[in-house]
Parts: C-alpha cells; sequence; structure tokens
C-alpha cells in the first residue's frame, strides 16, 4: 500500500509540477526535467520533477519571506536580495537561453497553483503562495527599474536611483508596521494576509513604473492623497499589551518604523515632484505617483474594515 502511494505521488509531481517530456509545450522547450530533492517548499511534495536550475531560482524568490522575517530588514536587504535572485538567474537559467519571462511563466503558472492544490487551500499553503508571488513581483518591480535606467541619460538616472532608494526605504518600514496592523486585525489568517497585502502594493509600484495613465491631475490632489495615506500610517494601532504593566504601551520598534516611513514616504513623493519638470510628461507623471499613493490608502483602509 505505501509503494502505491508513493508511485501516485511521483505521478502527481510529474504531471503538475514538472515539466514532462510528453506535456511539455513549445514554449517550455528548454525546460528540463530533472528529479528534485525539496528543502525549499512545505507544499510541494519532498521529490519534485522540475527544471533543477528555475528550483533554485524559485527557491531564491521565496526567500524573500525569511529575509522579512529573520532580520530587521532595510533596503539594503532589498537590494542584496535581488542581486542574488538575478545573479542565479543569467548564472544558470539566461546563459541557456531561457528567457525569464518563461521562468516567471512557469512558477506562476505551475509552482503557485501547485502549492495551493497539494496543500489543500490551507491559511498556510495559501500564505507559502502568496510569498513566493511576493518574490516574483519584487524582482519583477527591480526588472522594470532596471529598464528605466537603461532609458535614461545619466543625468536622468541618477533622479530615478534615488527615487527607487527613497521607495525602498518606504516599503521596509511600512511592511512591518503592516504586518503589526493585519496580525491585530485578522488574527490567525494573517499568514496569508500579509503576504497578499504586500503583493497588492508591489503590483501597483510596478503600475507606476510603468506609467500607463496621462490623464491630467492638480498639484493639489496629490497633495490630498500624500495627507490621507499619512494619516493612515501615523493612525497605524503600535501598542501592545504589557503583562507586567497590565497596560498597552506604545512598541518601540514599530514607533520607530512609523518615523521613517513617514519620513520615506515624503522623501519619495519630494523626490518624484522634483522629476517632473526633466521627464517632461507632469500630468502621467503625478498621476502615476497619486495612483500609488490612493492605492496604498486603499490597502490600509481595507485592513480595518
Amino acid at each position: 500500500m505505501k509503494h502505491f502511494l508513493n508511485i501516485i505521488i511521483s505521478l502527481i509531481s510529474l504531471s503538475v509540477c514538472g515539466c514532462s517530456r510528453d506535456n511539455k509545450t513549445h514554449s517550455h522547450y528548454d525546460l528540463r526535467a530533472d528529479t528534485i530533492m525539496n528543502d525549499a517548499f512545505c507544499y510541494i511534495p519532498d521529490t519534485c520533477i522540475m527544471d533543477g536550475d528555475l528550483f533554485v531560482f524559485a527557491k531564491n524568490l521565496i526567500d524573500i519571506e525569511q529575509i522579512y522575517a529573520d532580520s530587521i530588514t532595510d533596503a539594503k536587504h532589498y537590494k542584496s536580495w535581488y542581486k542574488k535572485t538575478d545573479s542565479i538567474y543569467l548564472s544558470n537559467l539566461n546563459c541557456r537561453n531561457i528567457e525569464i519571462d518563461l521562468c516567471l511563466e512557469y512558477i506562476s503558472n505551475n509552482m503557485i497553483p501547485y502549492i495551493k492544490i497539494y496543500g489543500n487551500n490551507c491559511t498556510a499553503a495559501l500564505g507559502d503562495a502568496e510569498w513566493l508571488n511576493l518574490g516574483m513581483n519584487l524582482y519583477m518591480m527591480f526588472l522594470s527599474q532596471e529598464n528605466i535606467l537603461k532609458s535614461s541619460n545619466i543625468d536622468y538616472s541618477h533622479w530615478w536611483k534615488k527615487e527607487n532608494d527613497a521607495w525602498l526605504r518606504f516599503i521596509a518600514k511600512l511592511f512591518p508596521l503592516l504586518d503589526h496592523e493585519i496580525c491585530n486585525v485578522t488574527g490567525s489568517s494573517a499568514a496569508y494576509e500579509i503576504p497578499y497585502t504586500f503583493n497588492k502594493i508591489i503590483q501597483n509600484r510596478i503600475i507606476c513604473l510603468k506609467e500607463v495613465n496621462a490623464d491630467r491631475l492638480l498639484n493639489e490632489r496629490l497633495e490630498i492623497s500624500l495627507d490621507k495615506l499619512c494619516f493612515l500610517i501615523t493612525d497605524i494601532n503600535i501598542r501592545h499589551m504589557d503583562c507586567d504593566k497590565d497596560d498597552l504601551i506604545e512598541d518601540s520598534f514599530q514607533l520607530s518604523n512609523k518615523k521613517e516611513a513617514l519620513e520615506a514616504l515624503n522623501q519619495w513623493v519630494a523626490i518624484r515632484t522634483d522629476m517632473v519638470k526633466p521627464n517632461g510628461n507632469e500630468a502621467s507623471f503625478h498621476n502615476a505617483t497619486n495612483n500609488l499613493l490612493d492605492s496604498i490608502t486603499s490597502i490600509i483602509f481595507h485592513i480595518r474594515h
């Protein structure tokens, strides 16, 4: 009976997690079917069939959870994580002429759904899938930034580097605050809600970088959007129960995060405002900034309601 179950699991691994020779589409032509001893994903079988190099790449994507959880994460951690992830892609996959789009498509269409299925859609499995999805979106965010730098002249790329540094400082301080807020509101479902919320913010950041919206926008509206977001961040509850004092006290770590998040946010908006004139498309640039501010405001508001 045990032998029969092992055969069934192997067949499932081949058909869902891997890219078997019989089911291989033209777009997956260059991906191999290697036997992988899985040591990174809780909701994928211990033995998995997929491209070994792609597995290592995906493994580093989901490491964003450990980087976030195990350290006082700052902008440098995010940059280091991206450089390592990109190095893995360039060394193992790009040299085989496998496009990054194919890698991300495979992870999105095969690994993420399979993590949910294999984990019976439990909260922890959904959380694992969302952390992997967050890793993918953060990686795409950095790629979008690099594409902007490549297409910018030397003077303007300097502005983009400052803008990105301010954004990274902002999310590095905002995310722990939202983690604290979500845990206060949702309880056990936070395992899923935390990476899901982070993902929504990063997805809107990617849209902002692409600046797809060219509607006209008054500066006054930008100031209103910034004020609303600052108010919601200021209003995040950072108190916790001190059993010794039998009272609610402010968390000094979260208080520092709140102060630095607000400072970084205002710096980011100021830098983008200064970038408008050399950008040459004031309406589009302001609108992209405003849309991102409004999206984060909406996300924080809905955490509480």
